[in-house]
């Protein structure tokens, strides 16, 4: 799953960095809007063409329903997964934008962020094995708790997990944003 969400950084990475590159960064902070406004604005329409672009693929589900029998809830909590996990991907997103000054770098940052710890969480949950660390490394990954979702197994600590990530990037790029407005 984790590759299929590589456009989602392309998507993001002017977010935040051509407005710091352009310089109207600093005149939409002077408005009467507040920065979580703001990123929260940046947040949502993203979400939104994510969200049109996962409702694309719905004729599919459509049509597999006709043909045989499809466990529909495993398949709704599916979608409620991807789009719980692209708001964490867009949210990494919105928040390399906010490190960077260019479209570019912001880009590289989040690809490689998102690819590296999908990567890494997997290689190192296989060596560790079992113990706190695998525990630990298991509770961090993005895909254990899409896994669950897509089983059909829904579970207030999935949901508290891709939350939690959503609000800890968004208050890290708010952090970032007014950290270079002084």
């Amino acid at each position: 799953t984790g590759h299929s969400f590589f456009s989602i950084p392309a998507l993001t990475m002017k977010s935040i960095a051509d407005e710091k590159r352009n310089g109207t960064i600093e005149l939409m902070l002077t408005k009467p809007i507040k920065t979580a406004d703001l990123l929260c604005s940046k947040f949502f329409s993203n979400l939104i063409i994510t969200t049109l672009a996962l409702a694309l693929t719905l004729p599919y589900y459509i049509t597999l329903s006709f043909l045989g029998e499809v466990d529909h809830g495993a398949v709704l909590l599916g979608y409620l997964g991807l789009i719980e996990m692209s708001a964490c991907y867009i949210c990494i997103g919105i928040f390399s934008s906010s490190l960077s000054r260019t479209a570019v770098s912001a880009f590289f940052i989040s690809s490689v962020s998102v690819c590296v710890s999908n990567f890494y969480s997997a290689c190192l949950l296989k060596q560790i094995g079992t113990g706190i660390f695998a525990d630990l490394f298991s509770y961090l990954s993005m895909e254990e708790h899409f896994d669950s979702l897509s089983r059909g197994i829904l579970d207030s600590r999935d949901i508290i997990y891709f939350g939690s990530v959503i609000t800890v990037f968004l208050a890290l790029s708010k952090f970032f944003i007014c950290k270079g407005r002084f």
